[in-house]
């Protein structure tokens, strides 16, 4: 009689849940009383030159999304008090980026014309399970990001990402 140990299918799923739940424990914060709740402060924004604003080396927390046409906030995304989630990071030569929403990361290759104000997103990889609603919202207007060219417009601790024939934008601040 030959008996063969039986294979734990389980562990890669569990593997995979463990890492999930590690992302979620690190990038979601309570968070700061002292601060009404918001994690970025004003200690935390970078100052710019007009001589030197650029994307290269920076790091971007989302606000919302906003009406181009009013300059009204339509909506922020949940969670808000999460650090980590819905951020941005331009590496030190602009080409490539990094993207978080809740339980999702993403990187990929950019160009970003300075010109033109245009970013286009050339690819992007991504590692995460099921995001929260919000979250494949969010990760649902990166798509229509990637892989064409779009407009933007940056300065001093703001970054705006536009979006539907520059009806909308994504508003970032800066964050350390």
């Amino acid at each position: 009689m030959n008996v063969t140990p039986k294979k734990n299918v389980y562990f890669p799923a569990l593997l995979v849940f463990g890492w999930l739940i590690l992302l979620a424990a690190i990038g979601c914060e309570k968070p700061d009383p002292q601060n009404g709740g918001n994690d970025i402060e004003e200690s935390d924004t970078i100052t710019y030159t007009d001589s030197n604003l650029t994307l290269q080396n920076t790091k971007w927390k989302l606000v919302g999304i906003f009406d181009a046409a009013t300059d009204t906030l339509v909506m922020e995304l949940e969670p808000k008090g999460c650090k980590n989630c819905y951020t941005i990071v331009f590496n030190d030569t602009e080409d490539t980026i990094a993207l978080i929403t809740v339980y999702y990361s993403l990187r990929g290759a950019c160009e970003i014309d300075y010109e033109t104000n245009t970013i286009h997103i050339i690819s992007l990889i991504g590692i995460g399970g099921s995001d929260s609603y919000d979250g494949e919202m969010y990760l649902n207007l990166l798509g229509g990001l990637y892989n064409a060219t779009k407009s933007f417009s940056l300065q001093a601790n703001e970054f705006k990402w536009y979006y539907n024939d520059k009806n909308n934008y994504l508003r970032y601040k800066t964050y350390e």
